[in-house]
């Protein structure tokens, strides 16, 4: 069962959308993520904040994951003055592109 982890941010600077893409690059070669998550998705909230939503393969693979996640956030505290407002995380229940595949196995009857 996939696990999605919310969370929001706030930037110290404006933010600078292509720096934070880079940024993202550096973390997918250095950490591997692919090993552990399905997508990550920033996305602005205001000119200083940000909101993140992480969909990992599997609670396993969010804990596997925790301890490199934890140095990447200490590096965006320290260095990109990127600090951590909130977080909230579970499994989830109901994922649209599963459904559309499943959907179209169980042949549903037609209205």
């Amino acid at each position: 069962m996939k696990y999605v982890v919310n969370a929001a941010w706030r930037h110290e600077e404006p933010i600078d959308g292509e720096r934070m893409r880079d940024y993202m690059a550096l973390i997918i070669d250095t950490f591997d993520t692919e090993e552990h998550s399905v997508e990550t998705i920033w996305y602005q909230i205001d000119e200083y904040t940000h909101g993140s939503v992480a969909v990992y393969k599997s609670e396993e693979d969010y804990h596997a994951f925790k301890e490199k996640n934890k140095m990447q956030r200490d590096f965006a505290l320290n260095e990109l003055k990127v600090s951590l407002l909130g977080e909230s995380m579970g499994p989830a229940f109901a994922v649209a592109s599963d459904l559309i595949v499943e959907r179209t196995e169980l042949n549903l009857p037609k209205n």
